[in-house]
């Protein structure tokens, strides 16, 4: 009896202990509880003063920061946005005219023969252009059409002119480009077509340089939310119209001569 009612108190006493124990361990789901509601408060320290230029930086890098189609935000301005290299396309119509032109079938002068021509002569025109600080150096080719008939002769002179030539724009002076000064210069040849009561004759004249100036004016302005969506949707950096006065020299080979007066011409140009 003595062996068992050891054995009792001693069950008993670990027990008691056991109990102790656990009333002296911390509730961890207390503790957690506690941690997740403590806050803690910055110090001075860390808390960085915001300067003026600070703000300006950010909000310089953001207004600069390129969106997901690889364009910048359209408010960048047009000499900070653009490539190093654009192209461009575009259309004019002028008073071209080949006013030192012999007939072939005639010994009158053009002007006495022909007159002038109703309808003005057209080109199609595109480039390639390499921008640099102050403006843009490019390549530019362009073909017209231009007609003009003798209804008493039953004449008709057809006329394509072909141009290729070295285009010098200003149009990095400004950050927006509302007005573009702007100069070209290269060679041209003409391909015609004469035919006189069921007579022909076809050629072309000679290579022969050309000179070219004017001014290039910014339509975006105009509409500046169409703009923008054709900037970011399209790539379009600029719509232009245009005006110049150019004139065509003679060859070194002065048949046929299609050389020209000082002539004018404007159209439509869009850059991208």
């Amino acid at each position: 009896m003595s062996n068992r009612f050891r054995f009792l108190v001693s069950m008993v006493f670990l027990c008691v202990l056991s109990q102790a124990g656990w009333a002296q361990e911390p509730d961890l789901e207390e503790q957690i509880d506690e941690n997740q509601t403590e806050s803690v408060e910055p110090s001075s320290s860390d808390l960085a003063p915001v300067t003026t230029m600070d703000a300006y930086r950010e909000a310089e890098k953001a207004r600069r920061k390129k969106i997901c189609n690889c364009y910048y935000a359209p408010d960048v301005s047009y000499r900070e946005r653009r490539s190093a290299v654009s192209g461009f396309v575009g259309f004019q119509g002028g008073t071209y005219a080949p006013t030192k032109y012999q007939p072939d079938f005639s010994t009158q002068s053009f002007k006495d023969y022909y007159g002038q021509s109703s309808s003005p002569e057209m080109e199609l025109l595109f480039g390639v252009k390499w921008n640099i600080a102050i403006g843009s150096i490019g390549l530019q080719l362009s073909g017209g059409y231009y007609s003009v008939k003798k209804d008493s002769a039953a004449a008709e002179l057809l006329l394509q002119p072909v141009l290729a030539g070295i285009i010098v724009a200003l149009d990095g002076i400004m950050p927006e480009p509302y007005v573009v000064p702007y100069g070209t210069a290269g060679m041209y040849t003409v391909v015609y077509n004469e035919k006189v009561s069921g007579l022909k004759v076809t050629g072309n004249s000679p290579p022969a340089p050309y000179f070219a100036g004017g001014a290039m004016f910014q339509l975006n302005w105009i509409d500046k939310d169409s703009a923008d969506d054709a900037y970011q949707d399209y790539g379009l950096e600029n719509t232009y119209l245009f005006a110049e006065a150019r004139t065509f020299l003679a060859g070194a080979n002065a048949v046929p001569n299609m050389s020209t007066d000082v002539h004018y011409s404007g159209g439509l140009r869009i850059e991208f």
